[in-house]
């Protein structure tokens, strides 16, 4: 029989050549209860639901636990007062307003680097406010589509799940993939014409079905 030990401690036996497995996983039956305890303490914060494949949210919420988990903590620390209450609000505000499950799975590594170090490095994270637009024709796709207007440029950020008619909508208007495909973006100087743009793709998506995330200080676009 062939013997596997998970990293929980929990084993299993299967048919096979005599001999042990260690895996560096935990075993199905504690990544569930970890996925519904993040789940629960996620809904008790008001954190938002997370955006994603089944695996990738399944993943996501045992990594989000481990966030949850240090930003109950934070009242333990021996530090200051001051920066004890600026860190619990940084770290809160970046959990409540991460929406992507791969955003959690892909930065697993900072538990290792320090999330607390990486969260007041990225202090954008928690100052994003997100609304939503939920399609009447909603499929269970989303999309995140960001606007923003700086030093005289517009960009329109879009992120969301595969959809081939989408996918040519945005070939057609010239959106262009960085970040190895993590996002489209699209750039221009003509600000009045990149309003209209943000304005026509998130109407482009709730008509497709999407369900929408949008920053809330693009409210004035729409």
């Amino acid at each position: 029989m062939k013997k596997i030990i998970y990293s929980c401690g929990h084993t299993k036996e299967e048919i096979g050549e005599n001999e042990i497995i260690n895996k560096k996983s935990i075993c199905p039956d504690c990544k569930l209860e970890r996925t519904l305890l993040g789940k629960r303490m996620a809904k008790d914060l008001e954190l938002p639901e997370l955006l994603g494949t089944d695996s990738q949210i399944e993943s996501a919420e045992g990594v989000r636990l481990n966030w949850i988990t240090l930003l109950l903590s934070i009242d333990n620390l021996e530090i200051n007062p001051k920066e004890k209450e600026k860190l619990k609000t940084t770290l809160y505000n970046t959990l409540k307003n991460i929406i992507s499950a791969s955003w959690y799975v892909e930065k697993h590594a900072y538990k290792e680097k320090g999330i607390l170090k990486y969260c007041l490095d990225n202090l954008m994270l928690s100052k994003v406010s997100w609304k939503t637009i939920n399609s009447e024709k909603s499929n269970d796709k989303y999309a995140v589509i960001y606007y923003r207007y700086t030093q005289g440029s517009s960009t329109i950020y879009f992120k969301g799940a595969k959809d081939e008619e989408m996918k040519a909508y945005l070939n057609e208007h010239n959106f262009t993939w960085i970040n190895n495909k993590q996002f489209l973006i699209f750039e221009s100087e003509d600000h009045f014409a990149m309003e209209k743009e943000f304005s026509n793709l998130v109407q482009k998506a709730a008509a497709l079905g999407f369900k929408i995330y949008y920053e809330k200080s693009c409210e004035n676009v729409l």
